[in-house]
């Protein structure tokens, strides 16, 4: 059967479908059509025939090669599926060749190399088949490249959407403890009952724990920095649903063969799908309950505030535990978030320590060669040995300078071992 081969362009596919029938007339009408361009009319002719013939292998065969053309790649492939369904010998290898053209054109690279190689087995020969198996399997390796890097990069930033949440529950650990600390017992403002009223209100209070109140001046600290904590989860959570939406639909091929009882890689896609999901709605309504916890700040109503932040920080918890690698409970992150305070404010002071050791060290310098310039003009001519005297005639200056010194030194000494310490303090990893 001949093939329709126009002049191939570099990285293009080869248009290879021509007419073949085994009525003459058919063929030359049909075929003429198609050269021409007029794929509505060889469409028509081939139709026809079909109606007196068709299980005819070649009329499937040609009627796949105009649906190609005409870019119905879904119904070019059932024509050609025909083809090879009816065991027809010599119309196999063209109809491997020309599926693999269509799966190329689906973007189903694997498939498209499957059926060039079947039809190099029936035709070793063919340099078509050769050609676009070649570009395919080189699209195919560009492909896996690409969605490799976009795994990797999208991995980056879940690492880095992770401690987000991370710091997330730190501030919402902090911020719970505050305001529970913050709360004071509310002194009682009760109206003055008479006779047995007194009684029944004495039997009310007596079991009930004192009710708590948090200075106004905390309120509006710990009510602000509670929404911040809201707008930061929204946030997050809408994070979550993008990067959901931006994972491909297939996984790109594993490097290295499965291990037993491991999921494969389309698997392990769609549980990260589903775990991003989950972990929105979690940090959603996370943030919803912290949003409820500052109308109760704002209440002055600790205790139920209390609660709606406890509620915030389990589904906080719950989202990052989605993830492997359990956080450590919200004390020890409340109490790392304080070490890190403490390390920086320790940082500031030790900064300050040594910018006033430096002035004074300049200062005393500046002392030094003032007095050197004056024993220089008032002994000038006479040799006299500098010796330091011995220290029962020391003056009081020289002595109070030798426990400035002495006193320098113990800082110094302090401060070395204040870095040595938290250099020793190992950062929880989550």
């Amino acid at each position: 059967m001949n093939r329709y081969l126009p002049i191939i362009l570099a990285l293009t596919l080869l248009a290879v479908f021509g007419g073949c029938s085994r009525e003459a007339d058919v063929s030359l009408s049909g075929r003429t059509a198609f050269e021409t361009g007029e794929y509505e009319d060889a469409l028509n002719t081939y139709s026809t025939a079909q109606v007196d013939d068709p299980n005819s292998p070649e009329l499937h065969y040609n009627i796949g090669g105009v649906k190609y053309k005409q870019e119905g790649f879904d119904e070019a492939e059932r024509e050609l599926l025909e083809v090879l369904a009816s065991g027809d010998q010599n119309l196999k290898e063209e109809a491997h060749y020309n599926l693999g053209n269509v799966k190329f054109r689906q973007g189903d690279l694997e498939a498209a190399i499957e059926h060039y190689k079947e039809a190099l087995k029936l035709n070793d020969a063919s340099e078509d088949a050769r050609y676009n198996l070649e570009l395919a399997m080189k699209r195919l390796e560009e492909q896996q490249k690409q969605e490799q890097e976009q795994q990797d990069q999208e991995e980056n930033e879940l690492q880095k959407l992770l401690k987000r949440l991370e710091q997330l529950i730190g501030r919402q650990a902090k911020n719970s403890g505050e305001t529970q600390q913050a709360a004071q017992p509310k002194e009682r403002q009760a109206e003055q009952p008479t006779g047995s009223e007194e009684q029944q209100l004495d039997e009310q209070t007596a079991d009930q724990e004192p009710q708590k109140s948090i200075p106004a001046e905390k309120r509006g600290e710990l009510s602000e920095e509670q929404r911040g904590i809201e707008d930061e989860a929204l946030d997050i959570s809408a994070r979550f649903a993008e990067l959901k939406d931006e994972l491909p639909d297939r996984a790109p091929p594993s490097q290295q063969p499965p291990q037993q009882g491991q999921p494969d890689p389309q698997q392990k896609l769609e549980e990260l799908k589903q775990k991003m999901t989950k972990a929105a709605m979690l940090v959603n309504e996370g943030s919803a309950s912290g949003g409820e916890a500052a109308g109760e700040i704002d209440a002055d109503q600790p205790e139920p505030a209390g609660e709606l932040q406890q509620q915030a920080l389990d589904k906080f918890v719950e989202a990052r535990r989605l993830f492997g690698d359990q956080p450590p409970p919200p004390e020890q992150q409340n109490q790392d978030q304080q070490n890190q305070d403490q390390d920086q404010q320790e940082q500031e002071d030790e900064q300050n320590q040594d910018q006033q050791n430096q002035d004074q060290q300049n200062e005393e310098q500046q002392q030094d060669q003032e007095q050197q310039e004056q024993k220089s003009q008032g002994g000038e001519g006479e040799d006299q040995e500098s010796e330091a005297p011995p220290p029962d005639q020391m003056t009081k200056e020289e002595a109070a300078k030798l426990i400035e010194k002495l006193a320098e030194r113990e800082e110094q000494e302090r401060r070395k071992q204040r870095k040595a310490k938290r250099r020793k303090r190992v950062e929880k990893d989550w």
